[in-house]
């Protein structure tokens, strides 16, 4: 579960990052993926549920390729996306088992035939309810991303301040 960080700085912001990219690309690389590790971290103190499963899904990817960057980060599990995003009545919705097994993890009911009826009665309140979103990813991509642009911005600040000295 991936969501685009599309940079809003203004068109000289973008310019300069292209540029930076040609000389730096290993290290703008870097630069951007450690503001995707800034997000996960934050959504991860934000997942409200079950966080095994989408903890352990987490991902991040770095390619650079002929000057282009790309940077990705997010979460593999569908888990993590119904969590974050939410899900409408009659929509695929965890088993009841998987709800029993939770509930046993996280303390809510001991007995395991006590879990099992709590799990169906969740999973069909679920099923025919939906599940209300979270948010937990979406918010922290969106909170973050001045800070991303602003440390961004100063990275090319100071690689291209590096490149004007080598000129000299």
């Amino acid at each position: 579960m991936a969501k685009a960080i599309n940079l809003i700085g203004n068109k000289q912001l973008k310019r300069n990052m292209q540029q930076i990219a040609k000389h730096y690309p290993e290290q703008l690389g870097k630069a951007l993926l450690a503001e995707i590790f800034k997000i996960l971290r934050i959504s991860n103190r934000r997942i409200r549920t079950d966080t095994g499963a989408t903890k352990a899904s987490q991902y991040t990817e770095l390619e650079i390729r002929d000057g282009k960057i790309t940077v990705e980060g997010g979460y593999k599990s569908n888990v993590a996306l119904k969590l974050d995003q939410g899900t409408n009545p009659g929509e695929e919705h965890p088993s009841s088992q998987a709800i029993a097994e939770w509930a046993i993890r996280k303390n809510i009911v001991s007995d395991p035939d006590e879990a099992k009826t709590f799990g169906y009665f969740v999973a069909k309140k679920i099923e025919k309810n939906g599940r209300e979103e979270d948010l937990f990813f979406t918010n922290s991509v969106n909170e973050q991303r001045i800070s991303l642009e602003k440390e961004i911005g100063e990275f090319i600040i100071r690689k291209q301040n590096e490149l004007a000295r080598k000129v000299k």
